[in-house]
């Protein structure tokens, strides 16, 4: 019994996670969906900031977290580094993508294990400027640990050749896993005479999404149904300026901004469309494979990361156009029929492809460097394109 137990903690697979902060944001989810799914493995949170809403999440899904001195971030890190030496770790997450990016490699130098780095936003809108600026940093500090890119999807894995910088890192591509929706899906209801519809949107208020133009579109749809309801959960740098925004447009009093809110799945209940509108600055958009696997018919903008999200499972609608977005979602709203069969087949779609427990599975296979072809199939394996060195 005893070799059993020694032969049971010799498997056990310890990970170190590195955040920048513990608020609630899509690198913070995906850390706490890792913890939360991935059986047979310690966790702990070395979190360069404060504690956040999120620290309490990750300790009661029985993570270790520690928060180190942001003000004095080089310090901070060169003690994680000491701290993930120390403790015979088999492998670290990055979940900030570039952000400290060099140094953090630079101190991890030593370690002999697995380093991945999330990629969750693609290269787009990288200047040269910032790009040439992390080239410099690299080389000015010298030798760094071997590291892999862990896209959330395949266009933003395809964006890093646009980086001098990036396209020198091994990419693989694992979707991200979403919290697990309801077992019952949601019901569509009949849009008939005297019904108000309801449309929400779940998204950073940030400038990566279009939330301008979902305003828009809805203000002209008001024309048809007066009594329509829009609600917009999220936060972000950009919420005075929508408030203001949807003032202008004299909506205010059919616009809910909602904020950040514990349960996506419950706000979703009565809306009667997701609408996702967003821009090619998008990495994946946990929000809508969410609303996809609660089965709620979704409208999106067709950029590259969200129809590979969506493949044919979401209508889509050309991005920064406010009348077709309207248009389209009078025809949705007067076919019931067409709603529930984008629902049931977005669910199915979304199930498969944004599994917590598979997300956690293919990480957690990257670290122990097991790559199972069931667990990491062939289309998820290295996509690198040319000579992507890691030195």
């Amino acid at each position: 019994m005893l070799e059993h137990q020694e032969s049971e903690a010799r498997k056990l697979t310890k990970i170190v996670h590195i955040l920048l902060g513990a608020d609630r944001g899509g690198c913070e989810a995906n850390s706490l969906c890792l913890i939360r799914e991935a059986a047979g493995v310690s966790h702990q949170v070395m979190i360069l900031g404060p504690p956040g809403e999120m620290t309490p999440e990750m300790e009661a899904a029985g993570a270790t977290v520690t928060h180190l001195d942001s003000a004095r971030r080089r310090r901070s890190i060169r003690s994680l580094a000491r701290k993930v030496l120390e403790d015979s770790v088999d492998g670290v997450v990055i979940w900030h993508g570039m952000v400290c990016l060099p140094e953090i490699l630079a101190a991890l130098r030593d370690f002999s294990g697995t380093v991945l780095v999330h990629g969750g936003n693609p290269a787009n809108n990288l200047s040269s400027r910032t790009d040439l600026r992390f080239l410099i940093r690299e080389k000015w500090l010298g030798r760094r640990a071997q590291a892999t890119y862990v896209c959330c999807t395949r266009y933003v894995a395809d964006s890093f050749q646009r980086s001098a910088y990036l396209k020198r890192f091994p990419v693989v591509v694992v979707p991200n896993g979403i919290k697990n929706p309801p077992a019952l899906p949601y019901a569509p209801r009949e849009i008939i005479a005297g019904v108000s519809p309801v449309i929400g949107m779940v998204a950073r208020l940030d400038a990566i999404k279009d939330h301008r133009t979902l305003l828009q579109a809805f203000s002209l749809l008001l024309a048809q149904w007066p009594g329509a309801r829009l609600e917009l959960a999220g936060d972000g740098d950009q919420r005075e300026a929508l408030e203001s925004h949807a003032t202008r447009l004299g909506i205010s009093a059919n616009v809910a901004f909602l904020g950040m809110v514990p349960d996506v799945y419950h706000s979703m209940r009565h809306w009667d469309l997701f609408a996702y509108c967003t821009t090619e600055m998008e990495g994946l958009g946990n929000a809508l494979a969410e609303a996809m696997a609660y089965g709620l018919p979704c409208i999106a903008s067709e950029v590259g990361p969200v129809r590979e999200v969506g493949e044919n499972s979401i209508h889509y609608v050309p991005q920064g156009d406010p009348t077709a977005l309207r248009d389209a979602m009078v025809r949705l709203m007067n076919d019931f029929k067409t709603r529930q069969a984008l629902g049931s087949m977005a669910r199915e779609r979304a199930l498969e492809q944004f599994s917590a427990r598979s997300f956690a599975r293919k990480y957690v296979s990257l670290i122990r460097a097991d790559h199972d072809p069931e667990t990491i199939r062939p289309e998820d394996r290295d996509i690198r394109c040319g000579s992507r060195e890691t030195g």
